[in-house]
């Protein structure tokens, strides 16, 4: 027998997507001060569209550098309101892949805190992607996300939250992650509203299979092969996130300019899958916020 390739499947690699774009909205819902600083909180009902593009150096696909060094644009367009619902639309640009337009997703979300306690909040969302077609199939045949996830703010400088979420189509991929992430005034009143410093720490666990294909010669017929496949799946840990940003609000704008950390790991384990490299890159977003 001799091994005549493997090929590595990474079941979660398509959340990746969620976890670029679901950034956005967990800032958003989890009441991150620099964005509810752009707006009127004193109004009890009010209707925002929040418009968002962002460059991040580096694309990750579940936290895995597939050796591809190329970078990827985001950009996206939310709505939400103070009864707690949402809607958005998002699209991502990678500079390497073919076609570079990959993915347009579309998301539905509701946000809710309770009255008696506002340290708490709940969110639920429903995403669905549209996948650019190669060789006229799918990208990816994962094509739904249901998400449900809850946050705690310590007090004005510590957070944390919990999500879960079920990519669907015809596979799953269920995906957890539990965020820590904090805010520190820099500087106020300058020609910027406010200069903050925004670190979090965010773990993220996941299936990973792992499928090998090998070229066996048939005992009966020495002239003959034939292809055999062994397949392994865990679910764990599969990458740990640090993020560090310094956000700039003057008025209705918000710009961010930040460094990331990203440390893969492995369910399988290193004896199966090999050794796993960590990243770092530089990301920018600049967003703007428009009073309905």
């Amino acid at each position: 027998m001799r091994l005549l390739f493997v090929l590595i499947f990474f079941v979660f690699t398509s959340s990746s997507v969620a976890q670029n774009i679901d950034s956005l909205l967990d800032e958003i819902l989890f009441e991150d001060e620099s964005l509810f600083e752009l707006m009127d909180t004193k109004k009890k009902n009010y209707h925002f569209l929040y418009l968002n593009s962002g460059y991040t150096g580096q694309s990750t696909f579940a936290g895995r550098d597939l050796g591809l060094d190329q970078f990827n644009i985001t950009n996206q367009a939310l709505y939400f309101n103070s009864k707690g619902f949402n809607a958005r639309i998002y699209g991502i640009w990678y500079s390497e892949l073919e076609p570079n337009y990959n993915v347009t997703g579309v998301s539905l979300g509701y946000s809710y805190r309770p009255k008696n306690n506002k340290k708490w909040r709940f969110r639920s969302s429903f995403d669905h992607y549209f996948f650019a077609q190669v060789d006229g199939e799918e990208s990816s045949n994962l094509t739904n996300n249901i998400s449900l996830g809850l946050s705690y703010k310590f007090n004005k400088n510590l957070s944390s939250s919990f999500g879960s979420s079920y990519l669907l189509g015809n596979e799953v991929a269920p995906q957890l992650s539990w965020n820590i992430y904090g805010r520190f005034d820099l500087y106020r009143k300058s020609i910027f509203n406010s200069i903050t410093f925004d670190p979090s720490i965010s773990f993220y666990w996941s299936s990973e299979r792992v499928i090998y294909q090998y070229e066996q010669f048939s005992p009966r017929f020495p002239n003959r092969t034939f292809i055999t496949e062994e397949e392994q799946s865990s679910f764990g840990l599969m990458n740990t996130r640090i993020t560090l940003p310094i956000s700039f609000n003057r008025n209705k704008w918000d710009f961010e300019l930040g460094y990331n950390f990203v440390l893969p790991t492995s369910p399988l384990g290193e004896d199966v899958i090999g050794s796993l490299n960590n990243l770092s890159y530089l990301s920018i977003s600049v967003g703007y916020l428009i009073d309905l």
